[in-house]
């Protein structure tokens, strides 16, 4: 019978191990022309290998769930690292106080996006802490977070404050409206446990004047 092959990232395998295996494994898969188009739109990192998301996540299912190779990977310059970093992160450990810091401190709407949709998402009780008080990128994250939670019937329980937080300040600001604000209603309208939450507000923005922008989402979302 033949012996069935070993994972390349046994448990004895120090972080160190890891990560050089990691950075040579990266570097075999380097395309060029893929890393220039993306600085050339603006994806710009200290040093990028780019690498896509699909590949990187068929690296990052192979890493073990541990928390201090997760860090040092996200302490790396090199975006194919940092990206591993937070597709590997044991989502159960992630605190509160951790996600702000993140929301604050990522520089790329790739990492932003990756740690909205692929950590903070599976942490319920994180993403239910609806952060209020934070600054309007921060509660942006959380939002994206909500909406990934809502498209996969996931349990929602900080959406209320979510939407009390959002629709004030819409209502307030509407120049703050984007599409994060306009998937996350989107996401809310079309799920049944949470359409006549918002549906007062959404009616009462179709009476503003033509061409407003929350008359026009209102309208859109109403006539679904």
């Amino acid at each position: 019978m033949a012996t069935p092959e070993k994972s390349p990232y046994a448990p004895s395998l120090t972080d160190e191990e890891i990560m050089a295996s990691l950075r040579a494994r990266v570097r075999s898969r380097m395309d060029g022309a893929t890393a220039a188009a993306m600085r050339a739109s603006g994806v710009d990192y200290a040093y990028n290998f780019g690498l896509s998301i699909p590949q990187l996540r068929d690296l990052a299912s192979e890493l073990p769930s541990r928390l201090s190779l997760a860090q040092k990977l996200l302490s790396a310059q090199l975006r194919e690292m940092r990206i591993l970093g937070l597709l590997s992160f044991p989502a159960e450990t992630l605190t509160y106080s951790q996600a702000i810091s993140f929301a604050k401190s990522l520089e790329t709407e790739e990492l932003l996006s990756l740690f909205s949709t692929h950590l903070l998402a599976k942490n319920e009780n994180v993403v239910a802490c609806f952060p209020q008080g934070e600054s309007l990128r921060v509660q942006r994250v959380w939002l994206n977070a909500l909406s990934r939670r809502l498209l996969q019937n996931f349990p929602t329980s900080g959406l209320a404050q979510a939407i009390e937080t959002t629709l004030g300040r819409l209502s307030a600001q509407p120049e703050t409206l984007s599409v994060t604000e306009m998937d996350w209603l989107e996401r809310l309208y079309n799920n049944e446990e949470w359409t006549e939450q918002i549906s007062p507000a959404l009616r009462s923005w179709t009476q503003l004047p033509e061409e407003h922008p929350l008359r026009n989402v209102a309208s859109d979302l109403l006539s679904l």
